[in-house]
């Protein structure tokens, strides 16, 4: 098979644009990548990694683009996504883009741009990353499809920003249900973000649905960091501990308990899967744009009300990355 020649974007090389960056050079294609991001931050990449003769180019803006894009993955923070997004798609043509969460912070800015990828003839999608990672493909052939309690608990691990992921990883397992009733027993105080100018929540809150089910979200701001999800069905039990290059799992069926141990992988592995996909095949194992938004807005509307009535005042924007 002839291998294609890509021309590959990346917009925001920052923690996790960095890995997409090591996805993007993995890719065995034929290709040239661009970057654009501060010129501090393309500092730091260019220490980290030989740029020597290799078909990377750096901007710290959108002038200096090719006219035509096959990929774009936009890793911004959350605040100025919707601003990136919408220049970007303007002056340049692209196929296929990859975006990172928390999608945007306005609400009216997910209509807004899902109508302008239309327009544009784009295919996109959200990094819920969860969905390709064989293990979960494992659990979802395994569970049950009936009434389930799940809950995802632990210290320090980004409720504000992290929730986004167990959500699509709910629907992706049980597949649409409709949301009855929302709970807020957040803290009642803003944190501040590991990122800064960003607020990050303590505390619980829970979604019940029309089938009975329930997915509770808790996480303490205690010094030992971790999290854990837990399934639970009639007849089955799935305790799920990630760790970096692991998955540890105990599963109940009935009263018989079962210990297994499955690998994890690191982003910029299933980052180069994904790449490679939605290439060869125009299509991905992530959430569209369309269907993500729709699990953004649910936890949009709660963390925003939470601010709201924590600062006393009536804003749109939710300071969440």
């Amino acid at each position: 098979m002839k291998k294609k020649f890509l021309k590959l974007l990346i917009v925001g090389v920052g923690s996790i644009g960095s890995r997409h960056f090591q996805a993007a050079y993995n890719t065995n294609f034929k290709k040239e990548i661009h970057i654009v991001d501060k010129k501090e931050v393309l500092f730091k990449l260019k220490k980290k990694n030989n740029f020597h003769k290799k078909k990377i180019f750096i901007h710290t803006n959108f002038k200096t683009l090719p006219s035509k894009i096959d990929l774009a993955i936009i890793s911004t923070n959350s605040d100025v996504r919707f601003k990136v997004t919408n220049e970007l798609i303007n002056k340049i043509k692209i196929k296929f883009i990859i975006f990172e969460k928390f999608l945007f912070q306005q609400k009216s800015h997910y209509k807004f741009i899902i109508n302008k990828l239309k327009e544009k003839k784009i295919k996109s999608w959200v990094n819920c990353q969860r969905r390709a990672i064989p293990f979960y493909s494992y659990l979802k052939n395994k569970i049950k499809k009936n009434k389930s309690e799940t809950k995802v608990y632990g210290n320090k691990w980004g409720l504000a920003s992290n929730s986004i992921h167990y959500l699509d990883l709910f629907f992706y397992l049980f597949g649409k249900k409709r949301i009855l009733r929302i709970e807020d027993n957040l803290k009642d105080k803003l944190y501040k973000s590991k990122r800064d100018g960003f607020y990050d929540f303590f505390g619980n809150f829970s979604l019940s649905f029309n089938d009975n089910s329930t997915m509770i979200f808790e996480d303490f701001n205690k010094k030992k960091k971790f999290v854990k999800i837990k399934v639970k069905l009639k007849n089955q039990t799935f305790d799920i501990l990630e760790k970096s290059k692991t998955i540890n799992l105990k599963y109940k069926n009935e009263n018989k308990y079962i210990f297994r141990t499955f690998k994890n992988y690191y982003l910029s592995e299933i980052s180069t899967s994904i790449i490679k996909q939605i290439i060869l095949k125009k299509k991905s194992i992530l959430p569209s744009i369309e269907e993500s938004s729709n699990y953004h807005l649910i936890l949009l509307k709660i963390f925003l009300n939470h601010q709201q009535k924590i600062k006393k005042k009536n804003s749109k924007k939710c300071l969440i990355t």
